[in-house]
């Protein structure tokens, strides 16, 4: 039981960062 939570907030963690890495590329991405 433990071990699924553990599993599940690490892929939640590794979301939140996918998600704020792309946030960031984009806004930081020169306009053409």
């Amino acid at each position: 039981m433990l071990d699924t939570l553990i599993d599940a907030g690490l892929v939640l963690l590794l979301v939140i960062a996918a998600i704020i890495t792309a946030a960031v590329l984009i806004d930081t991405r020169p306009p053409h």
